[in-house]
């Protein structure tokens, strides 16, 4: 047995093996041999489930692992393509919410400037038709007044003309250049009154005219102001939208980088974790097979030295010693026959009718 255990142990390079062929050696008692034994079948199967347990581990590990390194994978992908959208929101040159709002806030300038423009337009316009109208009401006026003045002027002198005619006979005739004189003037007077009406209505076509001119041009100014009042709230009210859309994708833009940086960061660790596990796992994954054939196979040599001890003089004999050793006081009695009534009810330290009473069955009852 010793010798065969030296061979398994040098051909396996198992140390196990080897111990127990130092203690047979030794000549050690049985008993310590067989309980040394036992001890190593007991740790070969502790050995062998460790063995297991962390080829187990390896596997669900390293599949987690890769499992978790795809998920990252797939979360950075969608986050960098979120990233993206959301840089092309704020930023795009012709569409972006920084560039849309420049033009609001450009639009608003000029709407400002037009309402400002058309304002100080307006009101020039407006002094303008002050100044006119009051000149034409003071020539209107002034005419008038001239008109009264000549009307009287004329009647006078046609009542004193028609006066002085009343004293003078009838058959004589007036001198001729006297009565083309007076003929004269008259007909000049009407037509110098005739001269200030036709101007005194010009002046009032005129007067009616910068009337009209002047509501058609307040009724288009207050028009065009209502629009630009309107373009100026609806720009407003899209430009305060922008910006808050801009303010909510710079907070999306910086959270989603945040995640990007952390999901980045967790991908690495995983790697590191796969990296510190490597050797263990590559060493259980490429020995375990072997390991579990070795402890097969020390098993079945220590199950075979176990038998080949048992059937040696040397361990028959210890074996009797130790029987009779069991025996005691009870050695004599039981050396003829170990299974008869006289060595059971010694060993049980009761009398022979006592000990039948219990087992009826035992050879001598």
């Amino acid at each position: 047995a010793r010798r065969y255990l030296q061979k398994l142990g040098l051909a396996h390079k198992s140390v196990r093996l080897a111990r127990i062929a130092g203690l047979l050696a030794l000549g050690n008692p049985f008993t310590q041999v067989f309980d040394s034994i036992k001890e190593m079948k007991v740790t070969i199967e502790m050995e062998a489930k460790q063995d297991l347990e962390q080829k187990t581990w390896c596997v669900d590990e390293r599949t987690e692992s890769i499992h978790g390194i795809e998920a990252k994978y797939a979360q950075s992908t969608e986050l960098k393509t979120a990233i993206s959208t959301l840089e092309t929101t704020i930023k795009d040159p012709e569409t972006g919410l920084i560039k849309m709002i420049g033009y609001d806030e450009t639009s608003l300038e000029v709407n400002s400037k037009a309402q400002s423009d058309e304002t100080d337009a307006r009101r020039a316009e407006h002094q303008d038709y002050q100044e006119n109208v009051a000149n034409c009401v003071e020539a209107d006026s002034i005419l008038r007044k001239a008109i009264h003045a000549l009307e009287e002027y004329y009647k006078k002198e046609a009542d004193a003309f028609d006066e002085a005619l009343g004293f003078i006979q009838q058959d004589p005739a007036p001198p001729e250049t006297w009565t083309g004189d007076f003929k004269g003037q008259k007909e000049g007077g009407h037509n110098v009154v005739g001269m200030l009406e036709s101007i005194l209505a010009d002046t009032g076509r005129e007067e009616d005219a910068a009337h009209s001119s002047e509501q058609a041009s307040q009724v288009a100014y207050e028009d065009s102001m209502e629009t630009l009042k309107k373009e100026e709230a609806d720009t407003r009210e899209g430009l305060a939208k922008k910006k808050k859309q801009l303010a909510e994708a710079k907070l999306e833009l910086m959270e989603k980088r945040e995640d990007l940086d952390k999901t980045e960061e967790e991908t690495i660790a995983i790697f590191r974790f796969l990296e510190r596990i490597r050797p263990g796992c590559d060493f259980i994954k490429a020995n375990f097979d072997t390991r579990q054939a070795n402890r097969k196979t020390e098993t079945k040599a220590l199950d075979k030295a176990v038998t080949l001890l048992q059937g040696t003089p040397a361990y028959a004999s210890a074996k009797a010693k130790d029987e009779e050793l069991k025996q005691g006081t009870c050695a004599e009695t039981c050396k003829a026959d170990a299974a008869h009534v006289d060595c059971k009810a010694c060993l049980a330290k009761v009398s022979v009718p006592g000990f039948c009473a219990g087992h009826p069955e035992t050879a001598g009852c």
